[in-house]
């Protein structure tokens, strides 16, 4: 009984972490659809296609921006013991260190395409600031992969979700005060990037110490 009550409370536990880390991680998307009939009601269908298509290239970049990296990090971190905390502080800094300058010179890259980038996909270049705007939000977004993987790392849920909730308050707050506005999908993307960078202020202060 006491091996099958350790299974139950082990794999009960695994189960209620996943839910909560997959939601974290991923709560751009759960906004994504929470925000679908405020998107079908504010904008033109011409201009929810324009957003299918610009999110596929969101969802590529982030994709390429990770590099790997935060799989790499939390098969690092564990090869050194809780108490070397000095190493475990030079892998979370490198990885964070790594992904924004990766993410810096692939949106400083990409930015001077934009207008190139919109003609292909488009066929004219009126979305190159769509797309600039694009750029911006995964940026801020590859700043937040760290910081919320060391708080999985500790074991931080709680944490981690009351920054992740918050959030996502924000984006579907500005998400329908610029809709409202009439901003279009300069509003869309506004409100991204002003969610991450309020998001990466908390997410940063209480990882302060993993750093070095």
């Amino acid at each position: 009984m006491g091996e099958k009550g350790l299974l139950f409370d082990t794999v009960k536990k695994a189960l209620k972490h996943s839910f909560i880390y997959g939601f974290g991680t991923s709560f751009a998307a759960v906004v994504g659809v929470i925000l679908i009939p405020l998107y079908t009601r504010k904008l033109a269908p011409s201009e929810y296609g324009v957003y299918s298509l610009i999110n596929i290239i969101f969802t590529l970049l982030v994709f390429v921006c990770d590099f790997g990296m935060i799989n790499a990090l939390f098969r690092w971190i564990y090869q050194y013991r809780e108490e070397e905390v000095a190493l475990r502080k030079r892998v979370a800094s490198t990885a964070l260190v790594f992904l924004a300058a990766l993410s810096a010179v692939l949106t400083f890259m990409l930015w001077n395409c934009a207008a190139s980038m919109s003609f292909v996909i488009f066929k004219n270049s009126d979305y190159a600031c769509l797309i600039r705007l694009m750029l911006v939000s995964v940026f801020l977004q590859s700043l937040t992969w760290v910081p919320l993987s060391l708080l999985r790392i500790r074991e931080k849920p709680m944490t981690l979700v009351s920054i992740v909730m918050s959030g996502m308050a924000v984006m579907v707050l500005f998400n329908f005060i610029f809709l409202s506005r009439g901003m279009g999908l300069k509003g869309i993307y506004k409100a991204y990037i002003i969610s991450y960078m309020f998001m990466l202020f908390p997410l940063f202060y209480v990882t302060r110490s993993y750093y070095t």
